[in-house]
């Protein structure tokens, strides 16, 4: 059976796409049809990728291998962390914007041959537990794979849900993190962002906030949910991203054009590509899942990169947005076996 192309899970199944992915403007009925933009791209001018051949499994039959694989890694460059977070603190200063998100990548080199890279690392994240969205795309000679933890949009019928995740810290700092007014203000720019974003498609309203508990990390989490105002579609589907993406938690906040323009030029200087970009698939009964492609590698032959952003706030610190970097990035490297550790770290 041709292997998997394209693969999304929600908490109890995978969607799985397999063979060549032709572009479509619109799933036909009944198809299955993943959605695959840059993080620069409009998701509502990006086409439907359609495979071969479809299937859906249940998250309990996955199964994965538990031997690491050898990776050397680079260190990422503080010094252009250093100057983004200061070009970051410029604009807030300005009055510009209240929170950026920059991004760093460490890059790195297996140190002995993989037979088939995709393969190895699509099973892993696909044998994650059902709090990571498991999901992975590859085309001509390169591939990612990711485990996220955040729901861009989930809408079955005219009923919408979505989340705000913004606020991260080690699993034994939970109670650090919900206490910490920094965290509490960079996580309530999202839930503001989202709501003002989804105002002109329906009725929505945010839920409590709540601890949201990963393999080693914690997070600020939001759900936020309510009424379309017509059924979705496909069109619509793509419209919402378009609208969503990038909410204040990876992109900038409030959304004015010197900080749009900071956005563009990082993107690019960064060649961020789908890093932090909406993933999402329809499925044959008419259901929309959207993730974002956050918490992943990158593999282009030998060569692999791993990406984390943090939100840059009032009250940032730079070497602790730096920690957090470094603590993201090690998360998905333990779980896709990258470093020693392995799975269920």
């Amino acid at each position: 059976m041709e292997s998997p192309t394209a693969i999304l899970g929600n908490e109890q199944e995978f969607w799985i796409g397999r063979g060549p992915l032709a572009a479509w403007s619109e799933p036909k009925p009944g198809s299955l049809a993943f959605l695959s933009p840059d993080f620069s791209e409009d998701p509502d001018r990006s086409p439907w990728l359609v495979p071969a051949q479809s299937e859906r499994r249940p998250r309990e039959s996955a199964v994965s291998a538990r031997s690491p694989l050898a990776v050397r890694w680079e260190a990422p460059s503080r010094e252009a962390f250093a100057e983004a977070f200061e070009a970051i603190r410029s604009l807030r200063e300005s009055g510009d914007l209240a929170k950026a998100v920059p991004v760093t990548f460490e890059r790195g080199r297996f140190a002995a041959e993989v037979a088939d890279p995709w393969g190895e690392l699509s099973s892993r994240a696909m044998a994650s537990p059902p709090a990571l969205y498991p999901y992975g795309l590859r085309r001509g000679d390169g591939f990612f794979v990711g485990i996220s933890p955040e729901r861009l949009v989930e809408i079955e019928g005219s009923h919408l849900w979505t989340m705000a995740l913004a606020g991260t810290a080690p699993d034994s700092e939970a109670d650090r993190l919900w206490r910490d007014p920094k965290e509490g203000a960079e996580h309530d720019f999202v839930v503001r962002d989202i709501l003002e974003r989804l105002r002109d498609f329906g009725d929505f309203a945010a839920g409590e906030r709540r601890l949201r508990r990963l393999p080693g990390l914690v997070h600020l989490e939001t759900p936020i949910e309510g009424q379309l105002r017509r059924a979705v579609t496909p069109s619509l589907a793509r419209s919402l991203v378009a609208a969503l993406h990038p909410t204040a938690a990876l992109g900038v906040y409030p959304r004015t054009p010197s900080a749009l323009a900071w956005l563009r030029q990082h993107s690019e200087a960064t060649a961020r590509g789908s890093f932090g970009a909406p993933f999402g698939v329809w499925t044959p009964e008419g259901r929309f899942f959207c993730v974002v492609a956050i918490r992943r590698v990158d593999v282009r032959g030998s060569e692999l990169r791993v990406g984390a952003g943090c939100g840059v706030v009032a009250g940032s610190e730079l070497e602790r947005e730096w920690r957090e970097l470094a603590l993201k990035r090690d998360s998905v490297k333990r779980r896709l076996g990258l470093i020693p550790g392995g799975e269920g770290a």
